[in-house]
């Protein structure tokens, strides 16, 4: 097979440069008829000149039937015998001007040869892919100058024979190597191209496997969001109504690790979106002092019931900066939920917060004296699904992700995780992170909570019936009606049937999915909000969702305070 491939591959250097060959006798034919007419019998250069323009024509049809014929294994054969041929019958055109069109004059003699010379040694590269046609057309061109030089009389003869006998060799030996040369390319191009294929199927592989691990992970999403959905919603709907401290404590010790499962999930599916390219950095002004304060309270609880003492070292800082506030509460939250896992109790933690105003930066820190971590396994710690040791794994728990994230984050903010530790006594974690300061804008702070939503009705589409009355729960203790439709078809009858205020809609449903009936809804009544209410929560999800024509998002876990502020906004 590879044999066939490197026959066509020199068949094809041949024709392509055939043209230039061609070219070259026809031009050079030309200017031998002007400039041997009168020289030499008229009769014999008109038939030589005749003959040599037909047959650079009748290549170069040959040329042009090969450009509308492309070559394949079938027909390799008939091009390389139709080439040779017309070289063959070139050549031999060229090597007959000895007896047809010779000058007397010496010096005309050897002009004709060094212009047939210069046509030879042109040859020698547009023929070497084959360098059996050289060979031959070399010959037939050249040797019966040498023999009619040979057969004349005077040293000068004797020397010219001489000299093209020897201009016959060196040819010879130039054309191997750069015959050798040109084949070697022919093959390394060859073996270039099949390892091109390769690569594209390599590739080809690489990405069917990242999308089927992307389909995965958001089937894997929706099926666990799902059920967790109803556990985590239930819970917080008993923790309200339970009054007994024994049995609250247990609903949250039942919730603190139904979010903690959630939160494993949301750093597989963070870890996925940074690699696929899918997570998108949104810039937005926020009060820097505001959110670690709210960070800084929320973790000094969880710290002083483990008897781990949090130090608040956070500086003055602007009253506004730009820069994405959900992937920075992110990345301290990794960070500082790392310390507190890693730190025994009676240990101190300090979050450090300071702005350098020249550089306009943020210096973030946390500084534990926990467990530490030994330096040649600091590396490690950042990497996917890793941990320093076994050990650490199996005694303290979690998948490895979360410094990993905060990486990656930090690497889309533009910072860069940095870490110094001493195995045994602690470890700072810290970052510059670069900012815009902004002018803070003045916000209207009225509580927005006291707007009456008594008697507004709302259409629910939902399939799952444990799903139906976690969300019926969460809306009637809200004073509003709530109507449900078991799949889409059902919502779209019961929304022609009443009047409606707003619809949650699910997005998996049998008959008619959500994204379907919304569209139906629309085309009837576009002036009533539509919410997709969904457990697909992959990044872009909420914006393919919003292209669709959905008004508004809310993910499954259903947060309780997103699911006020939609309700605030839309009624």
């Amino acid at each position: 097979m590879q044999n066939i491939q490197i026959k066509q591959k020199q068949i094809e250097y041949l024709y392509t440069n055939l043209t230039s060959g061609i070219s070259a006798i026809f031009i050079l034919s030309l200017m031998l008829f002007i400039l041997f007419d009168g020289l030499v019998d008229t009769q014999n250069l008109t038939i030589w000149t005749a003959l040599s323009i037909s047959i650079v024509v009748l290549r170069g049809l040959l040329f042009l039937w090969y450009k509308k014929h492309p070559l394949t294994s079938g027909n390799v054969q008939a091009y390389y015998l139709l080439f040779f041929l017309g070289l063959f019958a070139s050549s031999l055109v060229l090597g007959s001007s000895v007896f047809f069109i010779f000058p007397k004059e010496i010096e005309y003699q050897v002009l004709l040869l060094l212009v047939l010379g210069g046509i030879s040694a042109g040859a020698a590269v547009t023929t070497s892919s084959r360098i059996e046609m050289f060979n031959v057309y070399l010959l037939m061109t050249l040797m019966p100058f040498v023999y009619a030089f040979a057969t004349g009389q005077g040293e000068v003869n004797a020397t010219l024979s001489v000299f093209a006998l020897l201009y016959v060799i060196i040819l010879l030996v130039i054309s191997r190597k750069i015959s050798i040369t040109v084949n070697k390319n022919i093959t390394l191009a060859l073996e270039n191209e099949a390892l091109v294929e390769q690569l594209q199927g390599k590739v080809e592989e690489a990405t069917n496997l990242n999308e089927a691990k992307t389909r995965f992970l958001s089937t894997m999403s929706h099926e666990i969001r799902t059920p967790m959905n109803a556990i985590i919603g239930f819970i917080k709907i008993l923790q309200k109504m339970e009054d007994d401290p024994t049995k609250n404590k247990y609903l949250s010790t039942i919730d603190n690790s139904s979010n903690l499962l959630l939160n494993v999930l949301n750093d597989i599916l963070d870890i996925n979106k940074i690699e696929s390219g899918k997570l998108d950095i949104e810039l937005m002004a926020f009060n820097p002092k505001e959110e670690f304060e709210f960070l800084f309270d929320l973790y000094k609880t969880s710290c002083h019931e483990k008897g781990i003492h949090l130090i608040n070292s956070i500086g003055n800082l602007p009253l506004s900066v730009e820069s994405d506030k959900l992937r920075l509460k992110q990345i301290m939250t990794n960070l500082l939920s790392n310390a507190l896992k890693f730190t025994p109790s009676g240990k101190n933690i300090e979050l450090i917060v300071a702005y350098n105003k020249e550089a306009c930066s943020l210096h973030i820190e946390v500084r534990d004296e926990g467990i530490g971590i030994k330096q040649e396994n600091i590396s490690k710690v950042v990497e996917e699904f890793s941990q320093a040791d076994g050990s650490t794994a199996r005694k303290y728990g979690g998948t490895g992700l979360g410094l990993a994230i905060v990486s990656k984050l930090l690497a889309l903010l533009g910072a860069k995780l940095e870490i110094e530790s001493e195995y045994g006594k602690g470890s700072r974690f810290y970052f510059y992170l670069p900012v815009k300061e902004v002018e803070a804008k003045i916000e209207n702070t009225v509580e927005q909570k006291h707007i009456k939503l008594e008697g507004k009705k709302i259409l629910v589409a939902e399939d799952n019936k444990t799903n139906q009355m976690l969300v019926g729960i969460l809306l009637e203790e809200r004073s509003l009606s709530v109507v449900m439709a078991d799949d889409g078809q059902k919502a779209h009858e019961k929304f022609n049937e009443e009047a409606f205020d707003m619809v949650l809609m699910d997005i998996n449903m049998p008959n008619m999915n959500g994204i379907e009936a919304m569209q139906a809804i629309k085309a009837d009544d576009d002036s009533v909000p539509i919410v997709a209410l969904t457990a697909n929560a992959v990044s872009g999800d909420k914006e393919k969702y919003l292209k669709l024509g959905f008004d508004d998002y809310l993910s499954k876990p259903i947060d309780d305070d997103l699911l006020e502020l939609l309700l605030q906004k839309y009624l």
